[in-house]
């Protein structure tokens, strides 16, 4: 997907950017006015407590993203769709700013990147934003090696 800074058109800029800031207000509303539940959507992980949550839980689809990064926002609301769905896997955010050393230690180098494990292990990992099918492709495939 291409940087918003690429595009020769003024106006598709422009659009996009409004959209973007669109995305993170609505998110952000979201954030504020539910209550925190640990069924209820992805889970804030960090660089104190990722190690731990992955080695426990069988499957886990972890969400690395910035509060600064557009396509991350644009992400976001799929993988909340996703894990009400498959509730059998855990959806959890670590955020790459606040956790450097996890994001480091599995080469995450672009914002967002969605990465799949399995017994603790990284089996999959996709870069930015891609279709909401190919996302739910991806996380059928991991709940079908679960059982």
């Amino acid at each position: 997907m291409p940087d918003i800074s690429d595009l020769d058109d003024p106006e598709l800029k422009e659009i996009l950017s409004r959209k973007a800031m669109e995305i993170i207000k609505e998110s952000s509303k979201k954030d504020n006015n539910k209550n925190i539940d640990i069924n209820e959507g992805p889970i804030e992980l960090n660089d104190n407590n990722f190690d731990e949550f992955i080695s426990k839980n069988k499957g886990v689809v972890v969400d690395f993203w910035a509060p600064w990064c557009a396509p991350c926002h644009m992400l976001s609301p799929m993988l909340e769709d996703l894990s009400t769905k498959y509730t059998d896997i855990k959806f959890v955010k670590v955020n790459a700013d606040e956790s450097p050393m996890t994001a480091s230690k599995f080469y995450v180098m672009s914002l967002p990147t969605t990465m799949l494990f399995l017994n603790g292990e990284p089996v999959d990992r996709i870069v930015g934003v891609v279709p909401y099918e190919v996302l739910e492709e991806r996380i059928r495939w991991l709940q079908a090696k679960l059982y």
